[in-house]
């Protein structure tokens, strides 16, 4: 099969930006089109941009009457590390998502759409998760879920939306990503660096002991699974339409070590060693943070969010956060392949370079 057109949103952030990648290599596809509010960075040659938002009807409307796109690859949405308030996430998860879900629809051209979700979208406990768990907007008290935690409620929401969508016209769905490691980051590495780099510098201490592991997924598999849903959808391949797939490296790491493997490979000369490192009681650390919440709340009279870390952040740091990725072996044929190390030293590399040249200094690998 040849000649497929591909129309990435938010084909300029890091998921979207080796989504398209992969498609440049994949003889399927005959040309590669990226939707992005502002595509003045991470461009690829062969590849047509059109500038627009994701929240504006007619913005899709026109650009899908343009392309004439037969796959549509919908990684748009805000990042939880980008300052985006409950609104933008809804704007652009929600609104966004639902547009693109009716455009997509209506027209006579898409045959495929799958879309970036997140592993955050089902409800805890996430140990070897699997992807029947309940969806998270679907918790008991709806509206103080989407205040405290916008970001898993709002794509949580797409993300029953899209398999809702599913039909013999358009097949539908979705990834549930876990966190993303590579270069083109902006929210997993860069506050780590951000942190090291800046006023607070290497921390020898860690919230909680360093028991819980994580899933992280590099954005070389990341891309191959796109790919493989896509492929899947269009071959009409039985238990994939319509259906969620958690995609991880299938390598679980200890939170904390992942973070002092990032020091390392910082400052291999400054990194705190292992036998320096002070152990921070969890609830001791809540109540700080729910005291300093209460403070700041009486004393903007409740009409300011109050900045810094949320207990809900917190407790993902200290919990255990794996996720089965058999369905996805199963019906996809998907198998993780990447080396996280050299992921790791790139994104790291990658990390430090943008953060001097935004002060004006090329950084060189020594």
């Amino acid at each position: 099969m040849s000649g497929e057109i591909a129309l990435v949103t938010g084909g300029c952030g890091q998921v979207g930006y080796f989504v398209v990648k992969a498609l440049l290599s994949d003889e399927t596809y005959s040309s590669v089109h990226v939707f992005s509010r502002n595509p003045t960075h991470s461009l690829q040659p062969n590849v047509q941009y059109h500038a627009g938002s994701i929240t504006s009807e007619s913005d899709i409307a026109a650009v899908i009457s343009k392309v004439k796109p037969t796959v549509i690859f919908h990684c748009a949405s805000p990042i939880t590390t980008g300052g985006a308030k409950a609104s933008d996430f809804h704007s652009v998860n929600i609104t966004g998502t639902n547009i693109l879900l009716g455009l997509a629809t209506k027209n006579e051209y898409t045959k495929v759409l799958v879309y970036t979700s997140s592993i955050t979208v089902v409800q805890k406990p996430y140990n070897l998760a699997k992807e029947t768990q309940p969806y998270f907007h679907l918790t008991q008290d709806a509206r103080k879920a989407f205040k405290s935690q916008p970001y898993p409620f709002t794509k949580s929401v797409a993300d029953a939306a899209v398999l809702e969508a599913n039909s013999k016209s358009l097949k539908t769905c979705c990834l549930r990503l876990s966190t993303i490691l590579g270069t083109h980051d902006q929210q997993t590495i860069p506050p780590i660096l951000n942190a090291i780099k800046g006023k607070l510098g290497f921390q020898n201490f860690q919230i909680g002991p360093n028991t819980p592991k994580v899933d992280i997924l590099s954005t070389h598999n990341s891309a191959k699974a796109h790919i493989l849903a896509a492929a899947a959808l269009l071959k009409n391949k039985p238990g994939v339409a319509g259906e969620a797939f958690f995609i991880t490296d299938g390598q679980p790491v200890r939170f904390w070590d992942f973070i002092h493997d990032v020091y390392r490979l910082a400052d291999p000369k400054k990194c705190p060693r292992p036998e320096d490192v002070w152990i921070v009681p969890t609830w001791l650390v809540l109540f700080l943070i729910a005291l300093g919440e209460w403070v700041f709340l009486i004393f903007t009279f409740g009409y300011l969010s109050p900045p810094g870390l949320k207990p809900y952040q917190i407790r993902y740091l200290t919990e255990e956060a794996t996720f089965s990725i058999e369905k996805a072996r199963e019906r996809l044929g998907y198998e993780p392949d990447d080396d996280r190390e050299i992921r790791m030293k790139e994104a790291v590399e990658w990390g430090l370079n943008e953060m001097d040249m935004k002060r004006g200094v090329v950084w060189k690998k020594e």
